[in-house]
């Protein structure tokens, strides 16, 4: 098994990794995390392991990574459409610019929302963003635009539209 990166190879993860990985994964697929965790020669079940630690310079190492690897981010939400006949999407999007790219390396994470509100020119919208032009372009009513929104203040005049 082998990890790869835009950023070139990472090589084969240890076996503190896979189990640590193993852990996290058995809340989501019990039977398979079971299956590996005796494949491993490990004693007991998996649910009687403990969780892994919480790690600054684990998670600083990740976010440098993330950093230089991202290229992009979408999101979408799927809303009705005006006249009943189907859903649309909303997009958000990030792209990974010096700014976003500095901002991940920090862990800045609560500032990307402003950084793509000001990032247009590069192609990024927030989620809020997307549904207002769904709105405008009266693909959506403002119902649905206060039901998916985010921020329920910014389509709190609209909500009783439609």
């Amino acid at each position: 098994m082998g990890l790869t990166s835009t950023t070139g190879r990472l090589g084969p993860p240890d076996r503190d990794t896979i189990e640590k990985l193993i852990v996290l994964l058995a809340p989501l697929a019990p039977h398979f995390a079971e299956e590996v965790w005796e494949g491993l020669g490990r004693d007991g079940s998996v649910f009687d392991a403990s969780w892994p630690a919480y790690s600054v310079s684990s998670c600083r190492a990740r976010f440098n990574l993330l950093s230089t690897s991202l290229r992009g981010v979408v999101s979408q939400q799927l809303l009705q459409r005006a006249d009943k006949s189907g859903r649309v999407a909303a997009l958000e999007i990030l792209v990974n610019t010096p700014a976003v790219s500095n901002l991940i390396r920090q862990g800045k994470l609560d500032q990307l929302e402003t950084t793509m509100q000001s990032g247009s020119q590069f192609g990024m919208r927030t989620m809020d963003n997307a549904i207002e032009q769904l709105l405008k372009e009266r693909m959506i009513t403002g119902k649905e635009a206060y039901k998916k929104g985010i921020s329920k203040a910014k389509f709190e005049p609209v909500k009783d539209q439609g």
